[in-house]
């Protein structure tokens, strides 16, 4: 089952994600942002792990620009990255509940 493979997953990374704990809006208010061009971009190694890597994972074959990913693009992966936690959490609580009865 997919939740168990999650929580076993969670579970191993539990010492190692200490940046997981930070909000969407903790996360993208922690970025450096620099303008180029007129166009917001993030300086990646601001980016806290693991974060950095699940951005980074999320953006192959995406459009950027040498001197960084757009902040736009950023914001948008942890937008979307809390709405899928919260549906996890969703599927989580279903199966509590059902476990109970």
């Amino acid at each position: 089952m997919a939740l168990a493979e999650l929580d076993e997953v969670d579970q191993a990374l539990q010492h190692v994600a200490a940046g997981d704990q930070l909000s969407a809006q903790e996360l993208v208010d922690v970025v450096i942002t620099k303008l180029h061009n007129g166009v917001q971009l993030i300086a990646e190694d601001s980016i806290p792990e693991p974060w950095l890597q699940r951005f980074q994972a999320a953006s192959v074959g995406s459009t950027r620009l040498a001197e960084g990913p757009y902040l736009r693009d950023f914001e948008k992966f942890v937008a979307v990255w809390q709405q899928e936690l919260e549906h996890l959490k969703v599927h989580r609580a279903h199966r509590s509940s059902t476990r109970s009865q």
